[in-house]
């Protein structure tokens, strides 16, 4: 029993964030790699903040300050959230005697003056997302999506950024079909992220310490994809990968008969591994149902980065080198 216990320890790394209710799916055994991605973006075209003010303002979605529980915690309303981002939401006015002359307000609505939402806050939304690699396949699940304003005092000191409510609350990763066709496409995004890039801290479940590509890795091969080389577009099966992508050099060794005459032979280029990349760049598509108060995402392809040998030396910086299709 211990033999088996220690076994498994070995195997997984399964985080806090697990027992959360929007990360429970990943305690699935098709999932074999997953981490918190939680990250502040701007959707302009729509604008993804200004539509999720407008439907807290008119009441047809709910939400919560973030941080709270999602199990029975209380949804806040419209008033709570214009005290957070206004608490003085009036002023008293007076004279040059000190008495009061009147009492006004600073903004008419709050949640859509221009003091706090600014040119900087204005379509940007903090995203609580979950990167996982699920029969091979990296996929995202959106948790909760929370619009963001700048932060101000009375005399107008800017304090930061701070979430005015969260909303779009999901614990089921797969959003059906339906549901995709009518959602409302509100834009694409290219992340970069380095493969040891991870904290500890933000990874909810980890085979054998993989990395995200180190997880993806066995699943290309096996179902060897059609990539697509960065610097030739040429469309190659993945297996064919090759070291010569990475170092175009081809190399040639003596080879000697029995009489000791040499010949030169050309050596076979070694296929490439996980290990040979330190980079990739996420490509998602984006998509808000408003209707049923959704946020998800798809990803179409990822971009693997690593350094090339140039002039017998390796290169200081990482660049694209294979398209990978994710669908």
């Amino acid at each position: 029993m211990k033999t088996l216990l220690l076994s498994f320890l070995m195997m997984f790394t399964i985080s806090a964030f697990s027992q959360q209710a929007w990360t429970k799916f990943t305690q699935q055994p098709s999932v074999t790699w997953a981490a918190f991605t939680g990250a502040a973006r701007h959707f302009t075209n729509p604008n993804l903040s200004l539509l999720l003010r407008q439907q807290f303002d008119k009441g047809k979605i709910r939400a919560r300050f973030s941080g709270e529980k999602w199990d029975g915690g209380k949804y806040v309303t419209r008033t709570e959230v214009i005290n957070r981002i206004e608490p003085e939401h009036t002023a008293e006015i007076y004279d040059s005697a000190g008495n009061r002359v009147a009492t006004v307000r600073y903004a008419d609505n709050p949640l859509f003056a221009e003091s706090y939402f600014t040119a900087g806050t204005n379509d940007l939304v903090q995203i609580e997302e979950v990167l996982y690699v699920q029969a091979g396949k990296l996929k995202s699940h959106i948790a909760s999506v929370a619009p963001m304003f700048s932060v101000r005092t009375m005399s107008g000191t800017d304090l930061g950024n701070s979430a005015a409510f969260s909303t779009a609350f999901n614990n089921i990763p797969l959003v059906p079909a339906p549901l995709r066709s009518k959602a409302l496409a509100i834009g694409s995004t290219t992340t970069m992220i380095s493969l040891d890039s991870f904290q500890q801290r933000n990874m909810i479940k980890q085979l054998y310490a993989q990395n995200l590509l180190e997880a993806l890795w066995p699943a290309l091969s096996a179902r060897n994809v059609v990539v697509t080389t960065i610097d030739s577009s040429h469309r190659i099966p993945f297996n064919k990968l090759s070291y010569s992508l990475i170092n175009p050099v081809i190399i040639s060794v003596p080879r000697y008969d029995e009489y000791g005459n040499a010949s030169a032979v050309t050596v076979a280029p070694q296929k490439l591994t996980a290990a040979d990349f330190s980079a990739i760049a996420i490509n998602q598509e984006w998509y808000y149902h408003a209707g049923k108060n959704l946020l998800f995402t798809e990803i179409p392809s990822i971009i693997l980065y690593g350094k090339k040998w140039v002039d017998g030396k390796l290169s200081e910086t990482a660049e694209p080198l294979v398209k990978i299709p994710m669908q």
